[in-house]
């Protein structure tokens, strides 16, 4: 079937790779395009949720 922008999606798919806490260990956490320690992104996203930032928040996964 041709996609259209009214034809229903999965939320989710069968080929994505599962998320495990060793996953999570190996994130890099970025703020702003540059490298962070954990407690630095964390405080980052708590300030973004309190308010609009125009800072972008990734993680980047290894070996996924």
């Amino acid at each position: 079937m041709k996609p259209t922008p009214f034809t229903n999606t999965p939320d989710t798919s069968d080929e994505a790779a599962k998320l495990t806490p060793e996953a999570f260990d190996k994130a890099r956490l970025r703020v702003a395009g540059r490298d962070t320690s954990r407690a630095e992104w964390q405080a980052a996203v708590q300030a973004a949720l309190g308010k609009p930032s125009s800072r972008s928040f990734t993680i980047h996964w290894s070996g996924c």
